[in-house]
């Protein structure tokens, strides 16, 4: 009965918190301004730590990924998306972005609504598209993540390093989802103009992180500042320090497309 009914308030404190957004959106700031953008991604691309990055910009008000709790409850649609991200926006003189997955469009808006990279981009918003070119990988981090729930290392929630065994099966399964994404992404950009982050060259080392911001800053049309985060890499590059089985997985991958990425 507990959980029940801290499941029950969880549920009506997201839908309070729309429809407040709702009511907020006529008092805030237009959203059409060229200086708002959109991280457009799929899971394991470093979303989280870019967004981290940004929302030390003075100039950006980074608003992570805001569509997402509404995953959990039964009726998962955002009923006017647009209005609810208005009534999000804060900071008069500010960039205002959040980040929008691939997977979430078409289970989280209504069909009429389905095209919201495209609508955004039609209102003078700026895309950033942030891709992983090692879609192994990508399968394999959000497999573990998954697995230990742990997303992301923060100092107040230090990683708790620990070896998984990896379903083979499953491993290929997911590969195969994010495959599906990409081609998706792909449909979704078609004729629109962004900016590509990849996060093997812009995010993976933290050296990298104040020149991805600044090209960021550069093509939204802002002053480029000193940003930084507190989450840290949580993988080494080794597969085999974080893989119980990882000479069984090396070899169910070894003779398919992608045993260049192990």
């Amino acid at each position: 009965m507990r959980l029940f009914l801290l499941n029950l308030e969880k549920l009506i404190s997201i839908r309070f918190d729309e429809f407040y957004s709702y009511l907020r959106s006529p008092f805030n700031p237009s959203i059409k301004n060229s200086n708002n953008f959109v991280i457009f991604s799929s899971n394991r691309t470093g979303s989280t730590l870019l967004s981290s990055l940004l929302k030390s910009h003075p100039l950006i008000s980074s608003n992570g990924e805001i569509f997402l709790k509404f995953r959990i409850v039964n009726f998962q649609k955002v009923l006017f998306p647009k209005l609810y991200i208005k009534g999000l926006k804060t900071g008069k003189n500010k960039s205002f972005c959040f980040e929008l997955k691939t997977q979430h469009i078409k289970s989280v808006f209504l069909k009429k609504n389905i095209n919201m990279v495209q609508d955004l981009y039609n209102n003078g918003w700026k895309i950033i598209y942030l891709k992983r070119l090692n879609i192994f990988r990508q399968a394999t981090s959000h497999l573990i993540a998954a697995m230990t729930s742990q997303w992301h290392n923060f100092p107040d929630k230090p990683l708790v390093k620990e070896k998984v065994h990896i379903n083979c099966e499953k491993l290929l399964q997911t590969i195969k989802w994010l495959e599906t994404l990409e081609l998706e992404e792909k449909k979704i950009l078609k004729d629109l103009e962004y900016k590509t982050i990849y996060y093997e060259s812009d995010l993976l080392e933290e050296s990298n992180h104040q020149i991805t911001c600044n090209s960021i800053a550069n093509y939204i049309g802002i002053e480029s500042m000193e940003v930084n985060s507190e989450i840290k890499k949580i993988s080494s590059n080794k597969l085999s320090d974080q893989i119980l089985n990882y000479d069984e997985v090396e070899n169910f991958f070894k003779n398919t497309k992608y045993s260049e990425f192990i």
